[in-house]
């Protein structure tokens, strides 16, 4: 089965889901398809749950990138996906306190936000696929062409005009296209995620730094 898209995002975490949303938002006339490899929207979550405030990022970027990332925050930050309002934060480097310092953030429900945002894109009329892994993607004519998998064994090619890899490190669109040389061992960090659910009253992140 070939199906075809004018737009094919692979990845539905904040950068695909969020391009989705602005481009049936902002009149784009043609088809956007959306695919992810996890089969529930959006889970799980690795990372990225700290947002900052609207100002905590002025004095440190461009005008224009700031300007973006106003408009982003403005348009997706909800005050229902808010878990905690950060004010401080506390820096600790081999168990001795470095500095604490003002730092207005937000710790976030990232998997409620994003639930949203693809609300949004699929109201908007753009097509959403979860469970759907791009195996391979390839130049084909004036567009692209990919091989994709889904949840219950089916496989498919999807062919589109342009093709838009937010699907991370190790990006299939990258690795497809061969458009970076990759990282290297020493280039990644590896991350982990433990939640504690609940009512807090703190306004101070902590961030150790320990080789123990």
């Amino acid at each position: 089965m070939v199906i075809k898209t004018d737009v094919l995002i692979i990845g539905g975490g904040p950068a695909g889901s969020y391009l989705a949303r602005y481009l049936v938002r902002n009149g784009f006339n043609g088809d956007v398809m959306l695919i992810d490899k996890k089969s529930v929207i959006y889970a799980p979550i690795i990372c990225g749950e700290l947002l900052p405030s609207e100002d905590l990022l002025k004095p440190w970027i461009n005008r224009d990138l700031y300007n973006v990332l106003l408009t982003t925050l403005r348009e997706t930050l909800r005050r229902e996906f808010i878990v905690n309002e950060i004010r401080w934060l506390r820096l600790v480097i081999n168990n001795r306190d470095i500095a604490r310092m003002p730092f207005r953030t937000y710790v976030i429900d990232k998997a409620a936000m994003i639930r949203n945002i693809i609300e949004d894109v699929i109201n908007g009329g753009a097509k959403v696929h979860f469970g759907a892994t791009a195996i391979k993607c390839a130049v084909k004519g004036d567009g692209y062409e990919c091989l994709v998998h889904d949840k219950d064994g089916g496989e498919y090619v999807i062919n589109a005009r342009a093709l838009i890899g937010a699907d991370a490190y190790p990006s299939i669109v990258d690795l497809s296209l061969g458009i970076t040389k990759g990282f290297r061992a020493e280039d990644l960090i590896i991350a982990t995620s433990t939640r504690a659910r609940g009512k807090y009253l703190d306004d101070e992140a902590v961030i150790v730094m320990d080789r123990g």
